[in-house]
C-alpha cells in the first residue's frame, strides 16, 4: 500500500440510522423500540426470537400493507426505556 501524500475522500458507511423493510400489520411509533421479526421491522413485543435493532425514527404504519411495502428508519444506540415489573421484565 502506498503512503498518502495528501488528503483523500475515504468512502464510509456512516451510520447510526438504518432502514429496514417493514412487516405487514406493523405499526411502529416514533422513538419506540424497533425489532426484526422474520427479517422485517416491527415494534417490540413479548414474542421470542426478535432481534432489537434500535428505535423507530419516524412513525411507520403498515397495518394494511404487505411485507416490505416500504422501508422505515431505525437508529441504533443506547436509549433509556422504562422496564416492566411484570412477567415480561427484561433482565
Amino acid at each position: 500500500m502506498t503512503a498518502l501524500t495528501s488528503a483523500r475522500n475515504t468512502q464510509e458507511r456512516a451510520g447510526e440510522v438504518y432502514d429496514f423493510p417493514i412487516k405487514t400489520g406493523a405499526h411502529g411509533f416514533q422513538r419506540g423500540i424497533a425489532v426484526l421479526s422474520g427479517g422485517y421491522a416491527a415494534p417490540a413485543s413479548t414474542a421470542v426470537g426478535l432481534i432489537a435493532v434500535g428505535r423507530f425514527e419516524e412513525d411507520a404504519d403498515n397495518t394494511v400493507g404487505t411485507n416490505g411495502a416500504f422501508r422505515v428508519k431505525a437508529r441504533r444506540g443506547e436509549f433509556k426505556f422504562a422496564n416492566s415489573a411484570g412477567t415480561d421484565l427484561i433482565t
